[in-house]
């Protein structure tokens, strides 16, 4: 369940009210957003509501929303919106494989149905 109450009524009005082929769109704005937020940085609502629906909303838009919970919520607000659309949601893993210690690698693995895309994001080098 989406924590963050704002992103929570925003979930809640699109399974009610969108139809599904909005709900589509808006799950992949969720997604292309999910690659794109920090966890150490904080986001308005209505940065997360206008690049998700398109729609700057007047009301919870000032509210503040930690990246790492952004993340979390964002993840469920997929689920969630997928579900209603009877649409596999994307589940992506990242993480970082370390080769020694000066040298890194950041994968991305996605689940999409029975298909799993893997992608290297970036190699860093001390």
């Amino acid at each position: 369940m989406v924590k963050e109450s704002s992103l929570k009524q925003l979930c809640d009005q699109q399974i009610r009210f969108a139809p599904s082929d909005q709900k589509l769109q808006q799950v992949a704005a969720a997604e292309r957003l999910i690659g794109e937020v920090d966890p150490n940085k904080t986001y308005t609502y209505e940065y997360v509501c206008f690049r998700i629906t398109g729609y700057r909303p007047e009301s919870f838009a000032r509210t503040a929303i930690s990246g790492e919970q952004l993340l979390h919520d964002l993840h469920l607000f997929v689920e969630d919106l997928s579900d209603a659309t009877d649409q596999q949601a994307r589940t992506r893993y990242d993480w970082l494989f370390k080769n020694d210690a000066s040298n890194a690698v950041i994968y991305s693995m996605e689940q999409r149905g029975n298909r799993t895309v893997a992608a290297i994001i970036a190699s860093l080098r001390r």
